[in-house]
């Protein structure tokens, strides 16, 4: 017995001893950003959604004529906050973190758990949201460098995010063979009994709408399910959501990389949980019998003409979402260069979308509903905002605007006045590709032209102080749309908002 103890305390001062070598040692990283915005609007943080509204969009609504003509304007204060923190082991093991904390200042006090509390007087609230937990291991077989990323994580797609870009739970491995990277990568989006499909929810959460093409993801295009069906009795992985993507990139030359790629969404929970059925709501009937089983394959480049950097993409989807068969496409075009002493930058983005009229075929480009995002652009109204982007609802394209598609045009201009102000500007147009009368009765198909002016301010290295102003001058497709069939009021933002991170 004294040799079995002895044995014991002679394993623990190894182990001990071993921690405390410098070859153990972990290193603590911490990174982290502070965002404050203050923004006067018409139309983000205004009054109820009205014509602007689709499945939280900010957008349109389904039920027109009843949205005043003119908006009030909101005055609010935002911020939020992130957190990381990294332990790294060593040069090939780390284990990744991030937090974050929101609240519009006024809102409520002593909050449960939720995305934004805690802004009013009192504060304690629990909002503390987890972004990330992953696992980052390099491992080297046969003389590679494979990267692999498991767990929490953010990671999107090769294409600027219109397909998908947010945080899931995933499994990505990447490696470089000469001058070819590649990348493989596994999520899944929803898995059996979740409120992601129960009855009374879309598969983001929120309220049904008879029209949400976005649940395309879900194989269950926009209906309205029977409550409560799908929220027990499955085993894990039986009924569920996912996705594949596997991407490639050769860099021809210093001025020229393609790449390619192959993307596959399945999800099986429509045909499982509800079989063949079919529901009518407000005139439209909806069938749901089939799989979502969507094939992308997509092309992208990026390089240098002369004094112009370009890039840009196609994409190609087909299948079948729920009774009805996809051929759809986007593609994009971009340019930089310098003008002048400033710098001029430019996008084209077309999605295909469909008209609704067909019971067996679609033209619209899937996109992963509230969970992609094109933000590279300088706009704040046409496409999402990239630098307000806790507030979605301020997009006039929002995914692929309910199946309708979208073209896009964008021009900007950055220049600097001195070391460290900048004045920016950019001017947009968007329309969508096809008008879907189911969705919304619209008048046309254009969105509006967007203006916007910046005054970004580099206070410091690390803190940057940005004025802004965007106008947006609706199109005809909201033509009638406010109450009484008036044509509704165009939609202006002032921000100003500060910026900092480390």
């Amino acid at each position: 017995m004294k040799t079995i103890n002895k044995a014991i305390i002679f394993l623990m001062v190894l182990a001990l001893t071993a921690v405390a070598t410098p070859s153990m040692a972990i290193e603590h990283e911490f990174h982290g950003m502070f965002r404050l915005g203050m923004v006067g609007s018409n139309y983000s943080g205004s009054e109820g959604p009205d014509y602007f509204s689709y499945n939280g969009s900010g957008m349109f609504a389904n039920t027109p004529d009843t949205g005043s003509k003119h908006r009030s304007t909101a005055f609010y204060l935002d911020q939020r906050t992130r957190i990381m923190y990294i332990a790294k082991i060593d040069e090939d093991l780390k284990l990744v973190t991030q937090f974050e904390m929101n609240a519009r200042w006024g809102d409520t006090d002593y909050k449960g758990s939720s995305i934004s509390g805690g802004g009013a007087v009192g504060s304690d609230s629990v909002n503390l949201r987890t972004k990330h937990v992953f696992l980052d291991y390099t491992f080297h077989p046969w003389d590679l460098d494979i990267n692999a990323k498991l767990g929490l994580q953010y990671f999107g797609d090769n294409y600027k995010g219109v397909f998908f870009s947010n945080d899931a739970a995933a499994a990505i491995f990447s490696t470089n063979i000469g001058k070819t990277s590649v990348r493989l990568a596994f999520s899944r989006f929803a898995d059996n009994g979740s409120t992601n499909y129960s009855g009374t929810t879309n598969y983001t959460g929120g309220s049904v709408n008879p029209y949400n093409t976005n649940g395309l993801l879900f194989g269950f295009n926009g209906t309205v399910l029977d409550a409560d069906e799908g929220t027990v009795g499955a085993a894990y992985g039986d009924v569920s959501a996912d996705l594949y993507m596997l991407d490639a990139k050769y860099k021809v030359n210093k001025d020229l990389t393609i790449g390619g790629s192959y993307y596959f969404l399945y999800s099986d929970i429509a045909r499982k949980l509800y079989g063949v059925t079919e529901s009518t709501l407000n005139g439209y009937t909806y069938h749901v019998k089939y799989r979502a089983n969507v094939h992308m394959l997509g092309f992208n480049a990026q390089g240098r003409l002369g004094p112009v950097d370009v890039n840009g993409f196609f994409l190609y989807q087909f299948g079948k979402t729920v009774s009805k068969n996809i051929s759809a496409f986007a593609a994009n075009l971009g340019a930089k260069m310098k003008l002048g002493p400033g710098t001029i930058k430019a996008e084209l983005l077309y999605m295909s979308g469909d008209d609704g009229n067909r019971d067996n075929k679609t033209n619209a480009f899937v996109a992963i509903g509230g969970e992609c995002g094109y933000m590279v652009t300088g706009l704040q109204f046409l496409a999402r905002d990239n630098l307000l982007i806790s507030n979605r609802n301020s997009s006039l394209f929002y995914d692929n605007n309910a199946g309708q598609g979208m073209m896009l045009g964008w021009v900007g201009y950055d220049l600097p006045l001195t070391k460290k102000l900048t004045f920016s500007t950019n001017v947009g147009y968007g329309a969508v590709a096809k008008q879907n009368q189911n969705v919304v009765t619209s008048s046309g198909q254009n969105l509006g032209t967007e203006v916007n002016i910046s005054f970004p301010y580099k206070a410091r290295e690390n803190f940057t102080i940005a004025p802004r102003f965007a106008y947006v001058f609706l199109g005809d497709f909201f033509n009638g749309l406010a109450e009484n069939g008036q044509d509704p009021d165009d939609i202006y933002s002032a921000s100003l908002v500060m910026l900092l991170k480390w």
